[in-house]
């Protein structure tokens, strides 16, 4: 049975993750308000019951 032994260098990944950072950021920002128009959207479209 052979063996492969493998490490990770994380400098570069960290790297990355900086750069990625702000745009990970301001997509959860528009996700979110997303999110929110659509759950006001839906309740917009909910049936009214007045009675």
């Amino acid at each position: 049975m052979r063996e492969r032994h493998y490490r990770l260098e994380v400098a570069p990944l960290m790297e990355i993750r900086d750069w990625l950072s702000p745009y990970e950021r301001f997509w959860r920002e528009r996700l979110a308000t997303l999110t929110t128009v659509l759950d006001e959207m839906e309740d917009d479209d909910a049936p009214r019951h007045d009675g």
